[in-house]
């Protein structure tokens, strides 16, 4: 499985881990653990995680279509 680097969420404001932690039901603070390595998900969650990530690539993706 592909982890994405803590990295892009401040690289890629798009990605605001906040906001992807609000449409998977995690708080904040726990996204915020996940990102700096205090705490490590499951393997579900980080597959849930990596699909929600995907998805919002995908919404992007057909804004741009409709521009």
């Amino acid at each position: 499985m592909r982890r994405l680097p803590a990295a892009s969420c401040v690289s890629h404001p798009e990605l605001n881990a906040s906001a992807v932690g609000r449409r998977l039901g995690i708080s904040q603070s726990l996204m915020a653990q996940y990102i700096n390595g205090i705490k490590k998900p499951s393997k579900e969650r980080e597959q849930l995680k990596m699909a929600e990530i995907a998805a919002i690539g995908k919404e992007l993706q057909a804004i741009k279509r409709s521009w």
